[in-house]
């Protein structure tokens, strides 16, 4: 019982995550359209050091 719990704590912090990469690329897609390249390349930047600092 106390593994299953586990388990559905790990798919909830993994749906958050996908939640926000989602939205990160919502936010990039935006940008994009509104051609704030300059925005963008900062955006792309933070992004990117982030999923540095995660692994």
């Amino acid at each position: 019982m106390i593994c299953s719990e586990d388990m559905n704590k790990g798919v909830v912090i993994t749906q958050a995550r996908i939640e926000m990469i989602y939205a990160f690329f919502g936010i990039i897609i935006v940008l994009v359209i509104q051609g704030e390249h300059s925005a963008f390349k900062i955006f792309l930047l933070l992004i990117i050091s982030k999923f540095i600092f995660l692994h």
